[in-house]
């Protein structure tokens, strides 16, 4: 399939490029934190608040990773003759073919619909079948499965800790602490900031690594090619500032 010629943001998830979304998100989530002022003897809502959000950060970096995968199906459609090379048995329902007005534009939103990112694993074996590349190194793994176990706790166990979870978990959970549906996750700031940091320091890898595979000249059928869809390829620059321009916090808090 060749890529057609069309407006730049038509290619991303609500005309937003995925990288500068969650980037957004992140910074809302800490503004959060910035404006939340409460009592001395109401400090547990902090935690609260962070709970929340720990939700609402994976969440974000889930819709990120699906949408990002997609856009760049969008801007070069030639990525599927490998693609479909590696996963033969992928197929697309008539219907959602038929439910687009222009499936060169979008047919990559299609495709990611047919897929599960719920874990590295997964993102990992779609991304090196699309462009030989593995977002999560094996440290980087195993930290995004623990964020994915705690926050499965947190949305589907009430926070607590279940006997599954005590025999499974990486965590360092202290003694007088571990007792199974007694107590449970408790997400405090700084973790949920320093695991924002992690997350958007893979949505960078993820973002940069995409942008330097689709320069790749031969990549493209033609030079002619190559340059219609620059334009859209130059969104995929990593820029912080993008998202970052109005923060206020700094010191260890900092996301960058």
């Amino acid at each position: 399939m060749k890529p057609v010629d069309c407006d730049c943001l038509e290619v991303f998830p609500g005309a937003v490029p995925g990288w500068l979304c969650f980037g957004g998100q992140v910074e809302s989530i800490r503004a959060l934190f910035d404006s939340a002022l409460f009592p001395e003897a109401e400090k547990y809502r902090y935690e609260e608040l962070a709970e929340l959000s720990y939700i609402g950060l994976v969440a974000y970096f889930e819709g990120f990773v699906k949408y990002h995968f997609a856009s760049v199906i969008n801007i070069c459609p030639r990525l599927l003759t490998e693609f479909a090379k590696k996963r033969p048995d992928v197929s697309i329902p008539l219907l959602e073919l038929a439910s687009l007005e222009d499936v060169h534009k979008h047919i990559g939103f299609v495709i990611a619909e047919l897929f599960s990112f719920g874990s590295p694993k997964e993102i990992n074996g779609l991304f090196r079948d699309l462009l030989s590349k593995t977002p999560f190194s094996e440290k980087e793994r195993r930290r995004y499965d623990q964020i994915l176990q705690d926050r499965h706790q947190i949305v589907h166990s009430a926070s607590l800790y279940t006997s599954k979870y005590l025999r499974t978990t990486s965590n360092k959970i202290p003694e007088n602490g571990s007792a199974a549906y007694v107590y449970g996750i408790v997400i405090e700031p700084e973790r949920l900031l320093d695991d924002a940091k992690f997350l958007l320091s893979i949505s960078k890898k993820i973002t940069t690594s995409s942008y330097e595979f689709l320069k790749t000249t031969e990549l493209w059928a033609s030079k002619e090619e190559m340059e219609m869809m620059s334009k859209h390829v130059n969104w995929l620059q990593w820029n912080e500032m993008a998202f970052c321009k109005n923060s206020t916090v700094s010191g260890d808090n900092d996301l960058f």
